[in-house]
């Protein structure tokens, strides 16, 4: 079975080339939200479900946090896989998607040989954090 990423973010070109690495490369699934307008509703509807959600931290209108806030919060989704997808990781702010409890984070812009090697360490539930 493939793995199903779901990928939000509102910036097009991030888009198209996550969905080149994770379709192209990768031979997986991917599902772009580029907003969080009805969030969960949109997340509960897809089929099959994800394996692993990338979000970006400045997503609107609910940010990276909040939508993590709702995926926690529902017992469906509470178990999911959520790395942050972001420019703008920094020593003091890893700490803060840590005790938020995010899986992991990774900097803008992705490293396209690296990407599939920690998306499997990912899928086997280990944290990943940029520099890792």
């Amino acid at each position: 079975m493939l793995t199903h990423y779901l990928y939000i973010e509102d910036d097009e070109l991030n888009c198209e080339v996550m969905k080149t690495i994770i379709e192209v490369i990768m031979e997986a699934k991917i599902t772009l939200f580029m907003d969080t307008t009805n969030f969960m509703q949109r997340l509960l509807a897809l089929d099959p479900q994800p394996d692993v959600i990338l979000v970006d931290l400045h997503i609107v209108p609910y940010d990276g946090y909040e939508v993590l806030e709702m995926i926690r919060a529902h017992e469906q989704t509470s178990h999911y896989k959520v790395i942050v997808v972001t420019a703008s990781v920094l020593a003091n702010i890893i700490e803060k998607l840590k005790t938020s409890g995010f899986n992991g984070a990774l900097t803008k812009p992705i490293d396209i040989r690296k990407f599939p090697l920690i998306m499997e360490r990912v899928e086997a539930s280990e944290e990943i954090w940029q520099g890792d």
